[in-house]
């Protein structure tokens, strides 16, 4: 993801996870995060509440959301972003 970013450093390329400790870091265009807490689909819930939020502010930023979890993946999508698998992601690097 390193190498996309510095590749596409107008895009702000965020990677969302789940974890025991709520944590964040930052080098340039690429921010990694973790939830922190406990239960499931936090990740899920996080990167959810960043689209909408984008949606209630007006702010037009084009999201694409990588994923293979086909549930969270229409959740998104129905938010009006695009949703792309993985494999699909990383062979178009």
């Amino acid at each position: 993801m390193r190498k996309y970013a510095t590749a596409h450093v107008v895009d702000f390329i965020w990677l969302v996870f789940d974890g025991s400790e709520a944590n964040a870091t930052a080098e340039g265009n690429l921010r990694i995060s973790y939830t922190g807490g406990d239960g499931e689909q936090r990740t899920d819930r996080l990167v959810t509440d960043y689209v909408r939020l984008m949606r209630l502010t007006g702010r037009k930023a084009h999201v694409t959301v990588v994923t293979n979890d086909k549930k969270f993946g229409k959740a998104v999508s129905s938010l009006g972003v695009e949703v792309q698998a993985v494999k699909e992601f990383v062979d178009g690097i």
